[in-house]
């Protein structure tokens, strides 16, 4: 295996993703943890090639064992793919919160049930925190946040003994509950905060900055998929941008 990395980390180098002054720094690695770096797209696409051709063209052994190449897996339990659709996770975020919530519904069974605002209490100290897990780095399509939206009123009206049929704003309202896109929003707009009250040192915030210009004078926007630029999109719902900018 380490005969494997080796030959990975010097392959990687060729492509030349990104330098700090004299030192190629295209693929920073500790331990079994591997990154890669680029300061343009076709040179990650150009490491993104490598690394595809080598791992689709041998066998990797474990105690004799044949290691497969999956598309999917979890990494610090958020579920990681190698394309860009986010169905399987979106679908794994669901699972989660529902899991954690059937696990604390039963809370107090023996005296009648617990309180439904004990109930909404927990599932947002528990439920969501495990089920939005990293959020705040993602950039959610309409479906992905549909599926999220309904398990959350899913459980609303689980809380308050309500029929399926009851409105959006009724089962929300009731309990005194945002939708998860805003407090996914929120997310967003504290992660930005934090990264940006980071002392100007700091790399984070060096590569913030960066960013934040390429994004205010990009003329597609719509493009940019980093995680950076869906929290800038939400500034931008908020007309939050003129501070940011500030």
């Amino acid at each position: 295996m380490n005969l494997y990395i080796d030959e990975l980390l010097k392959r990687l180098e060729h492509p030349g993703g990104c330098r700090v002054v004299d030192i190629n720094c295209t693929n920073p690695g500790y331990a079994d943890d591997l990154a890669v770096l680029a300061l343009f797209r076709h040179k990650m696409q150009q490491c993104c090639f490598l690394l595809k051709g080598l791992t689709s063209s041998r066998n990797h052994l474990l105690g004799g064992c044949n290691i497969p190449v999956v598309q999917s897996y979890k990494h610090v339990g958020v579920t990681v793919c190698s394309s860009n659709n986010k169905s399987e996770v979106v679908d794994d975020m669901v699972s989660k919160g529902r899991r954690a919530f059937y696990s604390i519904q039963g809370l107090g069974n023996y005296i009648g049930g617990a309180n439904p605002a004990v109930i909404a209490k927990l599932y947002w100290s528990i439920c969501v925190p495990s089920m939005l897990y990293g959020a705040q780095l993602w950039s959610f399509s309409d479906s992905d946040i549909s599926k999220l939206e309904k398990a959350h009123r899913f459980v609303a009206r689980r809380i308050q003994d309500l029929p399926q049929r009851t409105s959006t704003p009724a089962v929300l309202s009731q309990l005194g509950w945002w939708s998860l896109e805003a407090h996914i929003h929120k997310m967003k707009l504290n992660f930005l905060l934090q990264i940006l009250s980071l002392p100007i040192s700091c790399i984070c915030k060096k590569n913030a900055i960066a960013k934040l210009v390429q994004y205010r004078y990009s003329r597609d926007k719509h493009c940019m998929r980093e995680p950076l630029h869906s929290m800038l999109e939400v500034c931008a719902k908020y007309s939050l941008l003129g501070t940011v900018y500030r």
